[in-house]
């Protein structure tokens, strides 16, 4: 599991996972699920905010901001591909006041 760059509290960041070394050529995702656990410190999973995934090409990307000073999250992304495969990538992500 990659380890993403802070962020701070108050950014807003695209979180982009690349499912290109994964899905099979020609195929084409769809339906992205994000779900976002808390894996370290104060707070809970709900205060990191996050968009709607959106797909380009072999990625999806979503929009993530807030979270709390000490958190780290774990970010779990899940997407189908039409050849019938589920592919899954997770990362972690560390929100600190002093990612600047």
């Amino acid at each position: 599991m990659q380890t993403l760059p802070k962020k701070t509290p108050t950014e807003k960041k695209i979180v982009t996972f690349d499912f290109s070394s994964e899905a099979a050529v020609g195929s084409t995702l769809s339906v992205p699920v994000l779900t976002v656990t808390l894996a370290s410190g104060a707070g809970s999973e709900t205060d990191l905010t996050r968009g709607t995934p959106s797909i380009q090409g072999q990625q999806v990307l979503v929009l993530i901001s807030d979270g709390i000073d000490g958190a780290q999250y774990k970010l779990l992304c899940q997407v189908q591909a039409s050849n019938s495969e589920v592919h899954e990538m997770a990362a972690k992500l560390p929100v600190s006041v002093n990612a600047v």
